[in-house]
């Protein structure tokens, strides 16, 4: 079983599969889930498209829906290594992943406060694509806005994800601490 139907621009949607949670436990047609993300706000027909075992196909009229899309962080958001050792030379790599579909791109600006909540360092880092592999590329070198080298103790980050079509944002905070 999966979803098709047609998006707010009037294009067809990707297929998108459904996954049976009956687990045997019940009729199998009776209890499904599926994660479908839509790529922008707007009216949906969403259809059900269903395929027996023989290869017969049949679809089933759906629902006509509103989707609102708005930019959050999925799962946690963290920086690594924690704690940071200065001497090891370390840099800050911050691992994220923002609710968007793949191919799509995010101006992510990282700023760093001390614990006294002064701005100590903030870069943007514009048109990167979102998901957990773009920790190779938001990192921090431990370093203020002037290239001096920070002072041990705890910092705190602030990611913020702009979405760089429909400039929607979206913060995720976090702290790490600095060592010798």
């Amino acid at each position: 079983m999966e979803i098709i139907g047609t998006g707010p621009d009037g294009e067809p949607i990707e297929p998108v599969i459904a996954i049976d949670e009956s687990g045997a436990e019940s009729e199998p047609w009776s209890n499904w889930s599926l994660d479908y993300l839509p790529a922008r706000s707007g009216g949906y027909h969403l259809d059900v498209r269903v395929t027996d075992r023989a290869g017969n196909v049949a679809i089933y009229e759906g629902v006509n829906v509103n989707l609102a899309v708005s930019l959050t962080y999925r799962g946690s958001t963290y920086s690594w290594p924690n704690p940071l050792n200065r001497a090891a030379g370390d840099s800050a790599h911050f691992s994220f992943d923002v609710n968007l579909p793949s191919g799509s791109k995010i101006n992510m600006t990282l700023s760093i406060y001390d614990f006294a909540g002064d701005l100590v360092y903030e870069s943007m880092f514009p048109n990167i694509s979102p998901g957990r592999d773009s920790d190779q590329l938001v990192t921090w070198d431990l370093k203020n806005q002037v290239g001096a080298a920070v002072a041990r103790g705890v910092y705190i980050f602030r990611l913020e994800a702009e979405d760089v079509v429909t400039n929607n944002r979206s913060n995720a905070v976090g702290k790490m601490l600095v060592i010798e």
